[in-house]
Protein backbone atom coordinates (compact mmCIF):
# COMPACT_ATOMS: atom_id res chain seq x y z
CA UNK A 1 0.00 0.00 0.00
CA UNK A 2 1.65 3.60 -0.84
CA UNK A 3 1.20 6.33 1.85
CA UNK A 4 1.37 9.74 0.73
CA UNK A 5 3.07 12.42 2.22
CA UNK A 6 0.68 14.41 3.18
CA UNK A 7 -0.57 11.94 5.43
CA UNK A 8 2.42 11.68 7.10
CA UNK A 9 3.33 13.68 10.22
CA UNK A 10 5.41 16.80 9.64
CA UNK A 11 8.46 15.17 10.72
CA UNK A 12 8.46 12.37 8.63
CA UNK A 13 7.27 14.17 5.54
CA UNK A 14 10.68 16.52 6.32
CA UNK A 15 12.67 13.49 6.22
CA UNK A 16 11.36 12.11 3.03
CA UNK A 17 12.09 15.44 1.38
CA UNK A 18 15.18 16.00 2.84
CA UNK A 19 16.41 12.47 1.58
CA UNK A 20 15.29 13.24 -1.79
CA UNK A 21 17.36 16.68 -2.15
CA UNK A 22 20.16 14.86 -1.35
CA UNK A 23 19.55 12.11 -3.87
CA UNK A 24 19.29 14.74 -6.31
CA UNK A 25 22.57 16.42 -5.34
CA UNK A 26 24.16 12.97 -5.92
CA UNK A 27 22.84 12.09 -8.78
CA UNK A 28 23.78 15.45 -9.83
CA UNK A 29 27.74 15.18 -8.73
CA UNK A 30 27.85 11.50 -10.11
CA UNK A 31 26.38 13.06 -13.62
CA UNK A 32 29.11 15.89 -13.60
CA UNK A 33 32.21 13.49 -12.52
CA UNK A 34 31.15 11.55 -15.84
CA UNK A 35 31.40 14.43 -17.70
CA UNK A 36 34.68 15.67 -16.19
CA UNK A 37 36.10 12.00 -16.85
CA UNK A 38 34.80 11.89 -20.60
CA UNK A 39 36.49 15.48 -21.14
CA UNK A 40 39.63 14.75 -19.60
CA UNK A 41 40.10 11.25 -21.73
CA UNK A 42 38.91 13.39 -25.04
CA UNK A 43 41.38 16.21 -24.30
CA UNK A 44 44.24 13.76 -23.50
CA UNK A 45 43.69 11.84 -26.96
CA UNK A 46 42.79 14.86 -29.00
CA UNK A 47 45.89 17.04 -27.69
CA UNK A 48 48.20 13.87 -29.33
CA UNK A 49 48.70 15.32 -32.80
CA UNK A 50 50.26 12.76 -35.21
CA UNK A 51 53.91 14.57 -35.09
CA UNK A 52 54.03 13.10 -31.52
CA UNK A 53 54.38 16.09 -28.26
CA UNK A 54 57.43 15.56 -25.73
CA UNK A 55 58.00 12.19 -25.55
CA UNK A 56 55.30 10.59 -28.37
CA UNK A 57 57.00 8.64 -30.41
CA UNK A 58 56.87 10.16 -34.38
CA UNK A 59 55.80 7.30 -36.77
CA UNK A 60 57.07 5.87 -39.56
CA UNK A 61 55.07 7.07 -42.83
CA UNK A 62 56.96 6.65 -45.96
CA UNK A 63 60.51 5.72 -46.88
CA UNK A 64 62.89 6.78 -49.91
CA UNK A 65 65.47 4.99 -51.97
CA UNK A 66 69.46 5.21 -51.79
CA UNK A 67 70.80 2.64 -54.31
CA UNK A 68 69.62 -0.89 -53.23
CA UNK A 69 68.82 0.64 -49.85
CA UNK A 70 65.60 1.70 -48.37
CA UNK A 71 65.35 3.98 -44.82
CA UNK A 72 61.67 5.07 -42.95
CA UNK A 73 61.12 8.80 -42.89
CA UNK A 74 59.68 9.74 -39.39
CA UNK A 75 56.42 11.92 -39.74
CA UNK A 76 56.99 15.74 -39.93
CA UNK A 77 60.58 15.14 -41.07
CA UNK A 78 62.13 16.64 -44.21
CA UNK A 79 63.39 15.13 -46.83
CA UNK A 80 66.48 16.35 -48.72
CA UNK A 81 68.06 14.73 -51.89
CA UNK A 82 71.68 13.90 -52.37
CA UNK A 83 72.60 13.99 -56.50
CA UNK A 84 74.83 12.27 -58.21
CA UNK A 85 77.06 13.06 -61.52
CA UNK A 86 75.14 13.22 -64.72
CA UNK A 87 75.72 14.01 -68.51
CA UNK A 88 75.37 17.13 -69.96
CA UNK A 89 71.53 17.87 -71.04
CA UNK A 90 70.36 15.19 -68.71
CA UNK A 91 68.96 15.80 -65.28
CA UNK A 92 70.84 14.59 -62.38
CA UNK A 93 70.10 11.33 -60.50
CA UNK A 94 68.71 11.16 -57.19
CA UNK A 95 71.11 8.53 -55.26
CA UNK A 96 70.57 9.12 -51.46
CA UNK A 97 69.12 11.60 -48.60
CA UNK A 98 69.55 13.40 -45.76
CA UNK A 99 66.50 13.19 -42.99
CA UNK A 100 66.58 15.90 -40.58
CA UNK A 101 64.54 17.74 -38.21
CA UNK A 102 65.34 20.76 -39.36
CA UNK A 103 64.67 23.18 -42.43
CA UNK A 104 67.47 24.16 -44.43
CA UNK A 105 68.62 28.02 -45.95
CA UNK A 106 67.83 28.53 -48.88
CA UNK A 107 70.32 27.02 -51.81
CA UNK A 108 71.87 25.15 -49.03
CA UNK A 109 72.72 21.47 -50.26
CA UNK A 110 72.12 18.94 -46.99
CA UNK A 111 75.02 16.67 -47.83
CA UNK A 112 77.59 19.56 -47.69
CA UNK A 113 75.73 21.13 -44.92
CA UNK A 114 76.47 17.36 -43.20
CA UNK A 115 80.81 17.64 -44.47
CA UNK A 116 81.23 20.79 -42.47
CA UNK A 117 79.56 19.15 -39.70
CA UNK A 118 82.58 16.69 -39.65
CA UNK A 119 85.53 19.29 -40.59
CA UNK A 120 87.85 19.14 -37.27
CA UNK A 121 88.09 22.78 -34.98
CA UNK A 122 84.32 23.63 -36.69
CA UNK A 123 81.91 23.84 -33.64
CA UNK A 124 80.35 20.40 -34.53
CA UNK A 125 76.15 19.86 -35.43
CA UNK A 126 73.67 21.95 -33.73
CA UNK A 127 72.84 19.71 -29.99
CA UNK A 128 69.16 20.88 -30.76
CA UNK A 129 68.68 18.54 -33.95
CA UNK A 130 68.77 15.47 -35.73
CA UNK A 131 70.18 14.07 -38.77
CA UNK A 132 70.34 10.78 -40.95
CA UNK A 133 71.97 10.48 -44.62
CA UNK A 134 72.18 7.59 -46.42
CA UNK A 135 73.87 7.24 -49.64
CA UNK A 136 76.03 5.32 -52.29
CA UNK A 137 79.71 6.31 -52.07
CA UNK A 138 83.25 5.45 -52.31
CA UNK A 139 84.58 4.14 -49.15
CA UNK A 140 87.32 6.27 -47.70
CA UNK A 141 87.78 3.82 -44.49
CA UNK A 142 86.98 0.63 -42.94
CA UNK A 143 83.80 -0.89 -43.92
CA UNK A 144 82.56 -1.71 -40.10
CA UNK A 145 78.86 -1.08 -40.49
CA UNK A 146 76.49 -3.98 -41.23
CA UNK A 147 72.95 -4.38 -41.64
CA UNK A 148 70.72 -4.15 -39.31
CA UNK A 149 72.83 -0.68 -38.43
CA UNK A 150 72.24 0.25 -34.75
CA UNK A 151 74.27 2.81 -32.90
CA UNK A 152 76.25 0.28 -30.97
CA UNK A 153 77.93 -0.80 -33.88
CA UNK A 154 81.81 0.07 -34.63
CA UNK A 155 81.35 3.77 -35.75
CA UNK A 156 83.34 6.69 -36.59
CA UNK A 157 83.33 9.92 -35.17
CA UNK A 158 85.02 13.89 -34.91
CA UNK A 159 86.16 15.29 -31.68
CA UNK A 160 85.67 19.18 -32.16
CA UNK A 161 87.49 22.03 -30.15
CA UNK A 162 84.32 22.46 -27.84
CA UNK A 163 85.36 18.50 -26.75
CA UNK A 164 81.80 17.44 -27.83
CA UNK A 165 81.59 14.24 -30.26
CA UNK A 166 80.36 15.08 -33.47
CA UNK A 167 78.23 12.67 -35.60
CA UNK A 168 78.82 9.38 -35.84
CA UNK A 169 79.77 7.59 -39.83
CA UNK A 170 80.59 5.12 -41.63
CA UNK A 171 80.56 2.71 -44.36
CA UNK A 172 79.04 -0.94 -45.18
CA UNK A 173 78.44 -2.63 -48.74
CA UNK A 174 75.83 -4.21 -49.89
CA UNK A 175 75.28 -5.80 -53.58
CA UNK A 176 78.93 -5.10 -54.08
CA UNK A 177 78.12 -1.37 -53.73
CA UNK A 178 79.55 0.78 -50.88
CA UNK A 179 77.29 3.32 -48.85
CA UNK A 180 77.93 5.76 -46.40
CA UNK A 181 75.80 6.28 -43.25
CA UNK A 182 76.14 9.29 -41.55
CA UNK A 183 74.12 9.84 -38.08
CA UNK A 184 73.66 12.63 -35.42
CA UNK A 185 71.18 12.83 -32.56
CA UNK A 186 71.53 16.37 -30.87
CA UNK A 187 71.65 15.50 -26.78
CA UNK A 188 69.36 18.75 -26.44
CA UNK A 189 67.03 17.69 -29.13
CA UNK A 190 63.10 16.59 -28.62
CA UNK A 191 62.99 13.17 -26.85
CA UNK A 192 60.63 12.43 -29.81
CA UNK A 193 62.87 13.35 -32.51
CA UNK A 194 65.73 11.62 -31.37
CA UNK A 195 63.56 8.28 -31.15
CA UNK A 196 62.27 9.16 -34.69
CA UNK A 197 66.15 9.01 -35.96
CA UNK A 198 66.94 6.19 -34.45
CA UNK A 199 64.44 4.64 -35.75
CA UNK A 200 64.86 5.34 -39.13
CA UNK A 201 68.40 4.38 -38.70
CA UNK A 202 67.18 0.90 -37.76
CA UNK A 203 64.67 1.06 -40.68
CA UNK A 204 67.55 0.51 -43.10
CA UNK A 205 67.05 -2.55 -44.93
CA UNK A 206 67.29 -3.94 -48.79
CA UNK A 207 65.30 -2.13 -51.41
CA UNK A 208 62.25 -4.74 -52.50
Amino acid sequence: MTVHASRLPNGFAALIAEAKRRMRQRRSLALLLIVLVGLGVGLTFGLRSPSGGPGVPRPLTSSVRAGDLRVSVPEGFYRYAIYGGHMVGTPAPVVGYVLTDFALPAKVKADRLLARWSVPGDSGPPATRVALMLAPGRTIGPERLHLPLTVNQDWDHQRFNSGAIGSRFGFLRFHNADYQVMYWSGPAAPANDRAAILRALESIRPAR
